[in-house]
């Protein structure tokens, strides 16, 4: 449960990378994505302007709404949201990448760190489940000792809960 709630926190972890990332790309003004005519008209409209006004390869006569064009990826002075668009467009996949690996390290680490804490919870799961009347209690097929070859776990007298807990 707590390797899916980290991996779930990627998506926050993602965002700040990716304004970030946007940011640097923005203020080197060096880099372009390519868009389509009809996507950067329908992004501009609201404004009163359209493709063709900034774009002139949108205003040839036989220049559709798949054209594909250029566009500066800036959000620092851009032209429109288009261009905005573009600068988290190419900062995305990235972005991705790297709170995929952020969250992956980080949440073995902090496991690596609590091994303690995992055997608490292993015994309260085996007293609740000798508790339920289970058959194989701290053993009932949700336990690693059913891969490989790791040992099957046994509670012992120094690894039991105490009845004051």
């Amino acid at each position: 449960m707590l390797r899916a709630m980290f991996y779930l926190g990627t998506i926050i972890t993602l965002r700040l990378i990716m304004i970030t990332s946007a940011r640097i790309i923005s203020t080197m003004n060096t880099y372009s994505a390519i868009q389509t005519c009809g996507s950067v008209d329908y992004q501009i409209r609201p404004s009163g302007r359209s493709a063709a006004m900034l774009y002139p390869q949108c205003g040839y006569p036989d220049a559709t709404a798949d054209t594909e064009i250029i566009v500066r990826a800036n959000m620092i002075k851009p032209l429109g949201s288009h261009s905005v668009g573009a600068a988290f467009e190419l900062s995305f996949g990235m972005a991705m990448w790297l709170a995929i690996i952020i969250h992956l390290i980080g949440v073995e680490i902090y496991l690596g760190l609590t091994p303690r804490e995992n055997e608490r919870l292993r015994k309260v799961s085996y007293e609740r489940q000798l508790e339920a009347g289970f058959s194989h209690p701290g053993s009932s097929g949700l336990t690693s000792d059913r891969w490989g070859d790791a040992e099957e776990w046994k509670p012992t007298k120094d690894n039991q809960l105490s009845s004051s807990n």
